[in-house]
């Protein structure tokens, strides 16, 4: 794992396997979207501990919602790239959807990128890169860090 800044660290209060994975009111029926979210909470709870909700599609038109909810105060966007084009795409996308300080919801915004087999073409200097080109052509970027998952490794950055 490799952090960068302050030796902080993207999640608080880490204590793998304790906890659990709940689904947020409504998301029973939307269970068949949302297996990459739900294999990321396995992960997460796996890594990280935590009590995680798997959270609802937004019924706003043009209002959207982070993926994940993490201990009450960590919303998590999942985003699953394809190709290092697509990764570009995905981080624009990602970080745009955890902009809802229209909800008047605030907390720590989390950007997770899960790729594990796409990941393995690359190096992860060559995805950190990539991640750096992206961030540097946003002006607005209000995430606390992104995790990106290689295969059995992790990187975190501490934006």
């Amino acid at each position: 794992m490799k952090r960068r800044g302050n030796g902080q660290q993207v999640f608080e209060n880490i204590t793998p396997r304790k906890g659990c994975i709940l689904f947020q009111r409504n998301t029973i029926n939307e269970h068949k979207t949302k297996i990459e979210e739900f294999r990321c909470a396995k992960w997460i709870l796996e890594n990280y501990g935590g009590n995680i909700v798997i959270l609802s599609e937004s019924k706003r038109k043009g209002m959207s919602t982070p993926d994940l909810l993490r201990n009450q105060k960590e919303y998590i966007e999942v985003k699953c790239p394809s190709s290092l084009t697509a990764l570009s795409s995905r981080i624009k996308d990602g970080i745009i959807q955890l902009r809802f300080e229209k909800c008047g919801i605030s907390g720590k915004k989390i950007l997770i990128l899960n790729a594990k087999n796409f990941f393995l073409k690359y190096s992860i200097k060559t995805v950190q890169n990539a991640i750096k080109e992206r961030l540097s052509k946003m002006s607005r970027i209000e995430l606390f860090g992104i995790i990106v998952i290689f295969d059995k490794r992790k990187i975190e950055i501490v934006l």
